[in-house]
């Protein structure tokens, strides 16, 4: 059930207790309550996933996809082609040319996560966001554009795992909500303390190192009443193996954290929504984000994430992760960074 809209302020109010202002990147979000309903208890009738690992991991595609169609045309180079990192799609499986995105977050207000909805406003405008052009098939400028936030209250006692009919049932009262298809790209955010388990083994578990494979996913899900929808999965990123280092954050630890692991899922879910488009054949699933993510030993002992500053948008600066181009043969971050 929706009722009405909740303000969250940030840009214009400062912090309480130190006078200190918020982050010059955050902006007025209007955040929409939602919950889940009986009805949206329904069984899909698939669900696929493909996970960001935690550091040292490898990505992750679960559940049985379609098989490919018989190629048509001329024979294709056998993998991996003439450049080893490139990727393709030689079937031509669907990519998102232009999608809305819906934030949902579990709980919390978006100051919880550093505000992501201010880095998905300045992507959707940046420069890095063209590197999709060429898997796309679509160059016009704005074609990414952030849509209506949803808060979405619900019951996680202490100690809960959160599993995939949780996650079900979640992003079908967001999709009934938003609607379901390719133009529509979904955010699940989780609070921090909260642990995911979209399949057993494969699970963002801090404190339970067996079974922490996974920082964040991105997942298409298809339901027999509104069909099919795609969406990521963010938990709380300050945690060792997903987090960035915190000897010169950006826009601060948890939001540098949050933007890096979902920009992350949003390139990959643009260029591959149904996990059968484009990545590196013959790999073990390697998607455009995942050929590029790094990690830096760091003095402290631990492992981080790569945390170069982009400047995206309009001239705020976002810890974002490079893309795979195979225009470039190469890891990019369009104009506003470093290509290699």
């Amino acid at each position: 059930m929706k009722t009405g809209p909740v303000v969250f302020a940030l840009c214009i109010l400062a912090s309480v207790g130190t006078g200190a202002p918020l982050p010059a990147h955050a902006q007025t979000e209007t955040v929409t309550p939602i919950q889940v309903q009986a009805s949206d208890a329904v069984t899909p009738t698939a669900f696929y996933y493909a996970s960001q690992p935690v550091q040292g991991g490898a990505p992750e595609a679960a559940d049985t996809l379609p098989a490919d169609p018989a190629p048509t045309g001329p024979p294709l180079p056998p993998p991996p082609g003439f450049f080893r990192t490139d990727v393709s799609n030689p079937f031509g499986a669907p990519t998102m040319a232009t999608t809305v995105q819906h934030p949902i977050y579990v709980n919390q207000p978006p100051s919880h996560w550093g505000y992501p909805g201010a880095m998905l406003r300045d992507l959707g405008s940046s420069e890095i966001i063209h590197t999709m052009d060429q898997y796309t098939g679509s160059y016009a400028d704005n074609r990414y554009t952030v849509g209506v936030s949803y808060g979405l209250g619900y019951p996680i006692p202490a100690g809960y795992t959160i599993g995939r009919a949780d996650i079900a049932a979640m992003i079908h009262a967001a999709a009934s909500a938003g609607g379901p298809g390719l133009g529509r790209m979904y955010h699940l955010f989780f609070p921090q303390g909260v642990d995911v388990c979209p399949a057993s083994g494969n699970c963002y578990s801090p404190d339970n190192p067996a079974t922490f494979t996974a920082c964040a996913w991105h997942n298409a899900i298809t339901y027999g009443d509104i069909g099919t929808v795609v969406f990521t999965i963010e938990p709380y990123q300050n945690v060792p193996g997903c987090q960035v280092s915190p000897d010169h954050p950006v826009n601060g630890v948890v939001a540098d954290s949050t933007d890096f692991s979902l920009s992350h899922e949003v390139f990959e879910t643009i260029s591959d929504p149904l996990l059968s488009a484009w990545h590196v054949r013959g790999s073990a699933g390697y998607e455009i984000a995942d050929i590029c993510s790094l990690s830096v030993l760091s003095k402290d002992g631990n492992y981080y994430t790569s945390d170069v500053p982009v400047t995206l948008g309009n001239k705020n600066q976002y810890v974002v992760t490079a893309v795979y181009s195979n225009a470039l043969h190469a890891c990019t971050y369009g104009e506003g960074g470093p290509t290699w």
